[in-house]
Formats: C-alpha cells, sequence, structure tokens
C-alpha cells in the first residue's frame, strides 16, 4: 500500500512533486524542479495510485527498499525470517486491529503483552521492543516486521545433523499419552546416541548436548500441541479456550467475505451461439455495508487464480472498468484493502500462497467453521440474491427443482453471451443491488458506504503492487540464455549484466498465471523487482499457464523433433486447427467439452466472449460468403453446407432475440 506522508515523493508523468503539508482532504505539493507549488485533493492522489497512473516514492530509502511497489512482497523472504515476523506480527495484531490502541506507551501495551503470551504460549517482549515493530509495521506494514539482521551472527546449528535427528526424535516422546518427564526424554536421548556411537569410529562419534540445553530445546515445543497429543484435541481446546468477544464490525473495510458458487445460468458463444456451461463466481462482500467489493466471473475453477482475480477487482478502483460499460449509470465507489476476510475452509483459501499475499496487504483471513456457511451470512445471501433476483427470467437459467424444469431446457434457451451477461451484471449490480435495502437492518450498500468512506483512511494500492503480491513465487538460475520456466526461455539486458556480475544460481523470480509474456526477477542489489519478457514473445503474447499446459501437452504426445520455440508454435496452430474443425463440424458440443474450451479460451468477466478466434472468424465468414456468391462454376461443398446452415441458425437466434 502507498502510504500519503508529508516529505515523501509524488511521481505523475515523469515529473516529481514532494509532498509539502497535509491539511484535511487537500494535499500541497511542490515539483523538485521548478519549485512551483500546487494542490490536490487526498481522494485525487489516490485516484491516479489506484489507477497506476502516479506512485508515492518513501523518501527514506530503508522504508522505500521495503515497501515500494517494486520491492520484494512477504511471502518471497525465507521462511525462517517469515516465522520471526509472524511471531512479531501476533502483537502487533492484538495492538492494532483487535483493541485499535493507538498510545504505544506502558499502561497501554503491557496489558496486552501478557494477553498475548498467555493465549498463544510464547516468549514475552519488553513494551519498548513491542513499540519499536509497532513504527516499523505502521510505517512499512507486513514486511516492516522482516528482521533485517540476515547475516549477522551464526544462523545455522552447532549440532550435528544426525544428533539433531534424535534430539527432534527424543523431543516427540513428550506427547506420549503417558506423559512422561523430562528427565526420561532426555535419557532416552543419551542412550540412542550412545548405541549410535558404540557402532562408529572414534574420530566419527556424535556430540551429546547437556541436559539444560535439552530443556531449552524441549521449552520451544507449543504447550497446546503436546496437550493434544496426551489428552485429545477436544480436551486440550478446553483447556486453552480462550473467551474472546466477537470482533465488532463499526466501519466499512473491517471486515470482508468470499467465496464461490456456480451460476444458474448457461452461457453461449457470442459466435457462434452454442451453449459453453455454468461460469463460476467467486465474491467478495464488505459485511458493514453489504457492497460487492469485487467479483470474478469466468469458466477457471475455485482456485488461487479465481480468488486473487476477485481480491485484485475488490482492492483496485473500477473507473476504467466502469466505462467499458456504458449501460451502467451509476458508480462503483468500492475500492480499498479489508482488515478481515471470512472464508471457509476449502482447499483453495487454506494455500500459504493466499495467507501471505493477504498477510502482506495487512489482511487477517478468519476461517469459518465447517459447515456453518451462516458464519459468512453476507456473501451466501448474496449469491441467492444474485441467482433468484437477476437470474430468475432470463433465458437458459437452470431450475433448482427437477419439477420447475419439465418442457424446458436451459442449453436449448440460452441466449446469452458473456459479454452481454457482464452488461446485464454490473448494470444490476451498481444501479440496483447496491441501491435497495439488504437484511433486517435495511442497509442500503451505496448510502453505507458513502457514510463512512470520508472516515476511513483506503491506502491506495497500485496496479503494479497487486500483480506482484499475487503472482507466485519461484527460484530459477540465471543461464547463459537467461531463465527458463514451464519450458519458457526470459532474457534481458539487465539479467545479462547480473548474470556478468556473478548472480547466476537460485534467482527469484515472479511469475503471473494470467500472462506469460513475462516474468519479473527479484534484483539481489536492489532487493526490487524489474520485468525480463519472454523471448518468443508471438508465442506468449495474451498467453495463459492453462492455454501453454495443454498445448505442452498436446506437443509431447507427438514428440517433435524441433526446437522447443518451434513445436510449440506448430502444436498451437494444430490446436487451433482442431478448434476449427471441430466449432464448424461438432454443432453439439457437450457441456464438459465447451466448458474446458472456455477455459482454455480464457472466456470471463472483462476478457474473451467466444471460443472462435478472430482468424477462425474470418475463415468462417469467408466460406459462408464465397457460399452466398450466386455462380454457375461454383459448387458447393459439405463443409460450406455446415458453415452456411451455422451462419443461417446465428442470424435466426439474433431475430428470435430482438422478438
Amino acid at each position: 500500500m502507498s502510504k500519503i506522508t508529508i516529505g515523501d515523493y509524488f511521481i505523475r508523468d515523469k515529473r516529481q512533486f514532494e509532498i509539502k503539508s497535509i491539511g484535511g482532504s487537500t494535499i500541497q505539493i511542490e515539483d523538485v524542479i521548478s519549485l512551483i507549488a500546487s494542490e490536490l485533493s487526498y481522494s485525487e492522489m489516490s485516484d491516479l495510485i489506484f489507477r497506476g497512473e502516479a506512485q508515492i516514492v518513501s523518501s527514506k530509502p530503508k522504508v522505500e527498499n521495503v515497501s515500494g511497489d517494486k520491492s520484494r512482497d512477504f511471502s518471497s523472504y525465507p521462511e525462517n525470517l517469515k516465522a520471526v515476523a509472524l511471531y512479531r506480527w501476533k502483537f502487533v495484531k492484538c495492538v492494532l486491529v483487535d483493541n485499535n490502541v493507538t498510545k504505544f506507551s506502558p499502561k497501554w501495551l503491557d496489558p496486552l503483552i501478557v494477553e498475548v503470551v498467555e493465549e498463544y504460549q510464547v516468549k514475552t517482549v519488553s513494551w519498548r521492543t513491542l513499540k519499536r515493530w509497532l513504527d516499523r509495521y505502521v510505517e512499512m506494514g507486513m514486511r516492516g516486521l522482516i528482521p533485517m539482521t540476515e547475516l549477522k551472527g551464526n544462523r545455522e546449528s552447532r549440532v550435528p545433523e544426525e544428533t539433531d535427528s534424535y534430539i527432534y526424535d527424543a523431543l516427540m516422546t513428550l506427547k506420549n499419552k503417558e506423559k512422561i518427564s523430562y528427565n526420561t526424554a532426555f535419557t532416552k536421548f543419551k542412550d540412542w546416541v550412545l548405541i549410535e556411537n558404540s557402532t562408529r569410529a572414534d574420530d566419527i562419534q556424535l556430540p551429546l548436548i547437556t541436559y539444560q540445553s535439552f530443556i531449552k530445546r524441549a521449552a520451544k515445543l507449543a504447550p497446546y500441541d503436546v496437550m493434544v497429543a496426551q489428552l485429545g484435541k477436544a480436551k486440550a481446546d478446553i483447556l486453552f479456550s480462550t473467551q474472546r468477544k466477537a470482533e465488532p464490525i463499526t466501519k466499512i473495510l473491517d471486515r470482508a467475505e468470499i467465496d464461490h458458487t456456480t451460476l444458474d445460468l448457461f452461457i453461449i458463444d457470442e459466435y457462434l451461439r452454442l451453449p459453453l456451461g455454468r461460469p463460476t463466481v467467486t465474491a467478495v462482500l464488505d459485511r458493514k455495508s453489504r457492497s460487492i467489493l469485487g467479483a470474478y466471473i469466468g469458466f477457471e475453477p475455485p482456485s488461487f487464480l479465481s480468488i486473487s482475480k476477485a481480491v485484485k477487482n475488490a482492492i483496485s478502483d473500477k473507473t476504467a472498468l466502469m466505462a467499458e460499460y456504458p449501460s451502467v449509470k451509476g458508480k462503483w465507489h468500492c475500492r480499498g484493502v479489508f482488515t478481515y476476510i471470512a472464508t471457509d475452509v476449502g482447499r483453495d483459501f487454506t494455500s500459504k500462497m493466499f495467507e501471505e499475499s493477504l498477510l502482506d496487504l495487512g489482511t487477517t483471513i478468519v476461517k469459518n467453521p465447517v459447515k456453518k456457511p451462516w458464519y459468512k451470512g453476507a456473501v451466501e445471501s448474496y449469491f441467492k440474491t444474485l441467482n433468484q433476483t437477476l437470474l430468475d427470467d432470463k433465458p437458459g437459467k437452470v431450475f433448482a427443482s427437477l419439477f420447475d424444469s419439465n418442457d424446458y431446457n436451459p442449453e436449448k434457451n440460452a441466449v446469452i453471451s458473456m459479454t452481454t451477461f457482464m452488461d446485464i451484471f454490473y448494470c444490476w449490480l451498481v444501479d440496483i443491488y447496491h441501491c435497495t435495502p439488504k437484511g433486517e437492518d435495511k442497509v442500503i450498500p451505496n448510502i453505507s458506504w458513502l457514510e463512512d468512506e470520508v472516515n476511513v483512511d483506503t491506502d491506495p494500492v497500485s496496479p503494479e503492487r497487486l500483480d506482484i503480491i499475487f503472482s507466485e513465487n519461484d527460484t530459477r538460475d540465471n543461464r547463459s540464455k537467461g531463465i527458463v520456466i514451464n519450458n519458457l526461455w526470459y532474457s534481458s539486458n539487465t539479467l545479462t549484466k547480473l548474470r556478468q556480475s556473478g548472480y547466476i544460481s537460485e534467482q527469484k523470480i515472479k511469475t503471473n498465471r494470467e500472462n506469460l509474456s513475462c516474468i519479473k526477477v527479484l534484483n539481489p542489489i536492489s532487493k526490487t523487482y524489474f520485468d525480463v519478457p519472454a523471448v518468443d514473445q508471438d508465442y506468449t503474447k495474451d498467453l495463459t499457464l492453462h492455454q501453454h499446459q495443454i498445448i505442452q501437452k498436446y506437443r509431447n504426445k507427438y514428440a517433435l523433433d524441433n526446437t522447443d520455440e518451434l513445436s510449440l508454435a506448430q502444436a498451437r496452430k494444430r490446436i487451433e486447427d482442431i478448434i476449427d474443425k471441430e466449432i464448424v463440424l461438432n454443432r453439439r458440443m457437450k457441456i464438459s467439452a465447451s466448458k474446458q474450451l472456455s477455459r482454455y479460451r480464457n472466456i470471463e468477466g472483462g476478457g474473451n466472449s467466444s471460443v472462435v478466434s478472430d482468424e477462425q472468424k474470418a475463415k468462417i465468414d469467408l466460406v459462408v460468403n464465397q457460399q452466398n456468391k450466386p455462380s454457375e462454376e461454383t459448387k458447393t461443398t459439405g463443409m460450406a453446407d455446415i458453415v452456411a446452415k451455422l451462419k443461417a441458425d446465428k442470424l435466426a437466434n439474433k431475430e428470435n432475440d430482438n422478438e
């Protein structure tokens, strides 16, 4: 997130301004070259940052290196450093999030330190140390809690690995139901090492550790885990339970809810007018205002990718998106980072990547109990409203009851394409759903949002920053030809210079499943990311990972004896030819096949709307036009007849739509 602070720099159109003062909603800036002063509102500056048209650069190099738009994200740090940051986060969260404390003095911090230590059974800290962590978090976010002393001191264990394994096994015996003592566990450790040493030569004997060192190791075991092993989880939960009040929801962006559903509607191909299937909706809802913060609609199954698309849409400014849909008359106000997000315990919501991406933004995940959807009832209610209100009278609707569906085939009656549906969806969402009362308390989303918005600080997040946070981590060697990942080569001048400077092994990179045309590489010197384009831009342009994997499978099946780039291009061409043939010859594709093809073509809200490529449309239209030309010499072929019939059906469907 880009915090707007006095003394920092505001960069726009390659011009640099210093932020001189912030008074209410007005920000005074000064051009660093001409020294001409000007002003703009906080919302204007936020709009520019949200849309990626400007950025904030900290006047403190250390802060910029850690929290700048191009700096490394939380998930890319080593596991041992993230573990330290997560330990510190327990204290910071208790102060800033759970109790909303703003005074960092002993009077306020000491009681909260005791609370955290008792709840999590962790080592205590002084209030001064906690104040230092709080200051760093306020200034730099979650990455400010990462220790910056990773090169200091001896970080490796002084005990050989074999001895370590015996220590670990002995410590695990403490979890036995027999509740053995520390002394007994230590005796077991000594016996195992002595027996092992009896089989070793004198110069390769394993060292023993002292009882005091063993006790220190044992003290690091979580008491809760030991109690679970000895007494069972139910009793351990009772012994370690903490009576806590429900998190108060006092303003917008306090708590969001996210979930998936399958639309009760068949979507058709915009060009062929054939059913593609029922798309998946991933929606993010603000609990206080009942506003929809963001959504993803497409054929990507529930996964980190569909979740990240929905969350990025929720946080981002919607002005440019709404400009693509002129039928929407209102404004979609929602944007900004939320404090909590409630999810179920599905595998897609429990991934480490998802958790660390949200931590980077300062968002805490709240897991709802299994089979208790009412804990995030607002988003469940929204899905019910979506299916029952918006889709109630739409052709292609799927009925919940078998008895309601007699004499009605949703596949046959489907007439709505993805482009049309997104137009309908946004018009309904912005102009109807956000403007009508919700729930027992009759909250009107738009009014509730606008009432709170003036009192809520929504630090803007640039699109580039969101792309870095929600891209996936990997490491690759910087070879003579560049970096290879997913069997694609990436190279640039910056990458070559790093290789010449000796930065070759295990370079940290970021990949975006939505676009394989470039990757981001972490500069090991500046600790910021830079873009590295794919060598074959013709092939990777607008290419998703899912498309690439299908093409690779097809190429591998036929084992072409050509260079990688050529074989991939040839495989992609054959896939296009197969799709071309199937589209024309096989009008009644199974819905399962249609959905797979829709996912391959990346059909989604704001994306493609037809499985037919522009090149294929041109081929079909050419054949149809030739067929329609009167000529005695021209003889029709079976293929042309099929294409002509397909075109005629398409026109007939359009006429029926108009009626």
